[in-house]
């Protein structure tokens, strides 16, 4: 554009000149206009800007603090089905069994277990069927060959295994058991059982999972 007061053409600055000239990044002709900083304008700017960022951050932050609460009270919930899910599936098992001789009561025992185990199956509690059951006497700490329980006990304790699958021997491994694992205790005097299936706690032979249901007393074999 042309000044009225002076006879030189003028010319307007882009916005790029503008902000080089006012940044002194760039040195603009003689005959090229650049306006004032607007020192105001840019002031308020400044201020609008810092207050969107921690208006931002505070809904930033409010967003994550309801996310780690809705979080929490879903990771509540999760425990608390996973919890009775684990009750459901320890809950003691009974029987009385028919055998007398001591031999004879153990292998009730593990018949029970197998077809309590096999009903399991059929209502798709367990995801495998169990084929038979392999009971030893329950002695801590473990050991190779557990003694049985001594003649004329009153009790015996047992750890059971509802086996789904075996692997053979071969050159290098032994041969090995696959299945459910079970607690068990006999009244050799009254001919019956109680049995559990068994969660143990995770790092204790557990089988991975993150919440602990202690057994009823009745099956949990560390109590008398």
């Amino acid at each position: 554009m042309r000044s009225m007061h002076d006879e030189r053409p003028v010319f307007r600055a882009s916005l790029g000149e503008i902000v080089g000239a006012w940044l002194r990044v760039w040195t603009p002709r003689r005959d090229v206009y650049i306006p004032p900083v607007p020192r105001f304008r840019l002031l308020l700017a400044a201020v609008l800007l810092v207050g969107a960022i921690a208006g931002t951050a505070v809904l930033v932050e409010r967003g994550k603090a309801a996310g780690r609460a809705r979080d929490r009270r879903e990771e509540a919930v999760h425990v608390a089905v996973l919890r009775a899910q684990i009750a459901r599936d320890q809950r003691p098992r009974h029987a009385r069994l028919a055998a007398h001789t001591r031999g004879g009561i153990e292998r009730g025992l593990e018949r029970a277990i197998t077809a309590d185990a096999q009903r399991r199956f059929a209502h798709r509690a367990l995801d495998a069927r169990v084929k038979h059951t392999s009971c030893i006497p329950w002695v801590r700490p473990a050991v190779a060959h557990p003694p049985e329980p001594p003649p004329g006990a009153a009790s015996g304790k047992y750890e059971c295994l509802g086996v789904t699958a075996s692997v053979p021997a071969t050159p290098g491994t032994h041969a090995g058991d696959f299945g459910f694992p079970f607690w068990a205790r006999v009244d050799f005097r009254h001919r019956t059982a109680v049995w559990c299936k068994v969660n143990p706690r995770p790092g204790e032979r557990g089988i991975g999972i993150d919440v602990y249901v202690p057994l009823t007393r009745g099956c949990d074999l560390f109590r008398g």
